[in-house]
C-alpha cells in the first residue's frame, strides 16, 4: 500500500467530509464542528493505512445521536 499513516487518517476524516461537501461541519476537530473520531482495533499505528479499506463501519453519528450496536448515545460539539 502506498498510503502513509497521516494520509490514511486524513482520507478517513477531512477528505471524506470534503467529498460530501461537509468540511464546514465535520472532518477535523475544531471549535463549532461536530467531533470526527475514528477508532480502530489495531496493535501498531503502522496498521492504520490498511484499516482505511479493510474495516466495516460499526458506528455512524448523526447530529446528536449515534447508533453503536443498537444503542443510542448522545454526543456534543467540541
Amino acid at each position: 500500500m502506498n498510503m502513509d499513516i497521516m494520509n490514511a487518517i486524513k482520507a478517513s476524516t477531512f477528505t471524506a467530509a470534503r467529498s460530501m461537501m461537509l468540511e464546514g461541519e465535520i472532518g477535523s476537530i475544531e471549535k463549532g464542528k461536530y467531533a470526527d473520531i475514528i477508532i480502530w482495533n489495531i496493535n501498531r499505528v503502522e496498521q492504520i493505512p490498511y484499516m482505511v479499506t479493510d474495516q466495516p463501519i460499526q458506528c455512524v453519528y448523526k447530529k446528536r445521536y449515534a447508533c453503536i450496536y443498537s444503542l443510542i448515545v448522545l454526543h456534543t460539539k467540541v
